[in-house]
């Protein structure tokens, strides 16, 4: 007994397994430029860092800044493309530069303090008391502000990241395959019997 089976005429939206169509892009692509723009002021400032002498802490956030203009340019390209890749990479880049952002926030938090505790009566390092409380509260500032910029970054990067993981990790198959008709075939007085009673996706039984 011959099984029939012939396509469906009718056009059917192409869709590829590499495309995630679903894919919250418009968040994404806000959240990329948040994260472009973040990362440009977090170079400026870390840049400002280094000029007062704090040279780990200065690279540091130099570092930090490449990051986070790299993460946002994932997720403006994820969004435009929706691609599992460019989803997936975002994603783990979404997640590093959370993990980094903490880090920095640390340690801006502790050089708010520590400048903060400075006493620049004692200070002999300086030429003036002026010139020492100048220069600790525009250090004061400058770490306030990347601490200010990690903070951001996390609230960026996690939604971000969750977006991703929701689309790539709990999103649904699916199907790419055109809808097959199959025909029954006819029998001995009348009674139409389906060569073929197993489901499968993708195939409609007439």
């Amino acid at each position: 007994m011959q099984q029939q089976n012939f396509q469906h005429s009718q056009p059917y939206p192409r869709v590829t397994n590499n495309m995630q169509p679903n894919f919250a892009h418009k968040p994404v692509l806000a959240l990329g430029i948040c994260q472009v723009i973040d990362g440009v002021l977090t170079l400026i400032v870390s840049a400002v860092t280094i000029g007062f002498g704090y040279i780990g802490f200065g690279v540091f956030g130099l570092g930090c800044g490449v990051l986070f203009i790299v993460t946002g340019s994932f997720g403006i390209a994820s969004s435009m493309m929706k691609t599992n890749c460019l989803i997936i990479t975002t994603m783990v880049f979404a997640i590093i530069s959370t993990c980094v952002g903490a880090i920095l926030c640390i340690i801006g938090i502790l050089g708010v303090v520590v400048n903060m505790g400075e006493s620049c009566d004692t200070n002999w390092y300086r030429d003036t008391v002026d010139d020492c409380k100048r220069m600790t509260n525009t250090s004061i500032a400058v770490h306030a502000l990347l601490l200010i910029f990690s903070i951001a970054e996390m609230g960026f990067a996690i939604p971000t990241s969750i977006f991703c993981c929701r689309t790539v990790c709990c999103g649904k198959e699916t199907s790419c395959q055109p809808p097959v008709y199959q025909q029954q075939t006819p029998m001995a007085g009348g009674e139409m019997v389906a060569p073929n009673t197993q489901f499968t996706p993708g195939v409609v039984q007439l």
